[in-house]
């Protein structure tokens, strides 16, 4: 055998071996207990929550009229600014309405204008005609007691050729000659048919003096009819105003042709291609604006000392190495389960006591940069100083 072979090998000491495992095991649960009290202490004053997502706006455009769409201007995940044209609607239809609007409105305004036209006349004309049947009504007038005297004279004329005429009759033929007893008989003829004439001339004047009333009752209907044309002119003006709101709301729609982005963002979900028809509130795109916020769902218990404004750390999971600064901006009045669309019925069936959560709105205290790519939906882990 060789010297090697005969080496005896010395086991180490059992009390060595077991000392090291101690000491070792005492400075691991040292260094344990260190860093799990720092922990726990640095934990007493906040509280967190891993169930916060980021918020923001999605604005939906859609289309106030219909029509078919003749450009698309942008893209999907593509940045606008507010004011920028994003869909043309073909506008034909709605400028082909505004010509005939327009020229509805003319032909409105020539009927006014000539509403007002005929109330100056029918102003002078009533005058005009007021008077002349006044005048003629004074002259129907005189004509009637100028045949009333004339009445009167043949009457008289008649009781003297009926006089005339029977003492012809009674003298004796020696002293009136039978011509004269004819011309005395032709006489009273005479008379009484001037006295029928007479008659008839009252007659015919009285019948004129009634003519000339119902004219003079007319011309004084002259106010009633100026209203008449004064209330056309009103209803006219009235019709322009109509047809004139019909115009604005016609332009109105031709803008609506041409859509803008009412703020700026990135587009997403677009839907919309050429050539295709939309409706009125058809959704053709959204716009997510850049300002966004975190909402976060904390348990009920752990807002006993959670207030607005305090000072919240927000890591966001994308960005690990990160760390956002935020503030409390708010808190929901009311529980997540409780504006759900089926609230719970606690009143029915068998209880049991879930623990609550409550959104809480957060703002960050800076805007992320540009390049940051932070969008609603994105995880995040809010920690809210409370103490």
């Amino acid at each position: 055998m060789s010297a090697e072979d005969t080496t005896t090998i010395v086991p180490p000491r059992n009390g060595v071996s077991r000392r090291f495992i101690t000491v070792l095991f005492a400075v691991l649960v040292g260094v344990g207990a260190v860093i799990g009290g720092g922990y726990y202490i640095n934990s007493l004053p906040y509280e967190k929550t891993d169930d916060a997502f980021i918020e923001g706006d999605v604005i939906a455009i859609s289309p106030q009229v219909s029509g078919q769409v003749l450009k698309v201007l942008v893209e999907t995940n593509q940045k606008v600014d507010a004011g920028d044209l994003l869909v043309i609607i073909d506008p034909e239809y709605y400028e082909e309405r505004l010509a005939h609007q327009k020229a509805s409105i003319e032909l409105m305004q020539t009927r006014k204008r000539t509403a007002k036209s005929n109330v100056e006349l029918v102003r002078m004309t009533s005058e005009a005609r007021l008077q002349q049947v006044k005048a003629e009504l004074g002259e129907a007038r005189a004509g009637l007691e100028e045949a009333r005297a004339q009445v009167e004279a043949a009457e008289a004329e008649a009781v003297r050729a009926e006089l005339d005429f029977t003492r012809h009759q009674r003298e004796d033929e020696s002293i009136f000659t039978q011509r004269e007893k004819d011309l005395a008989s032709s006489l009273v003829q005479v008379a009484r048919a001037e006295l029928a004439k007479s008659h008839k001339q009252v007659t015919a004047a009285e019948a004129a003096i009634e003519a000339a009333m119902g004219r003079l009752a007319d011309a004084k209907l002259g106010p009633q009819r100026m209203r008449v044309r004064e209330s056309e002119v009103e209803q006219y003006s009235a019709q322009v105003e109509v047809e004139r709101a019909a115009l604005k709301r016609i332009e109105l729609d031709l803008g609506h042709t041409r859509i803008y982005a009412p703020t700026a963002g990135r587009v997403t979900r677009k839907s919309v291609d050429e050539g295709e028809q939309v409706r009125v509130g058809q959704v053709l795109m959204a716009i997510v604006p850049k300002e966004v916020w975190v909402e976060a769902n904390f348990r009920e218990t752990q807002l006993t000392h959670m207030r607005v404004g305090q000072t919240v750390e927000i890591r966001v999971d994308m960005y690990r190495g990160r760390i956002f600064m935020g503030h409390i901006e708010s808190i929901q009045a009311g529980t997540g389960a409780r504006f759900s669309l089926f609230p719970p019925q606690n009143a029915t069936g068998n209880y049991v006591k879930v623990i609550q959560r409550l959104p809480v709105k957060i703002l960050f205290d800076e805007p992320p940069e540009d390049e940051l790519l932070l969008v609603p939906g994105m995880s995040v882990v809010p920690k809210v100083r409370v103490r």
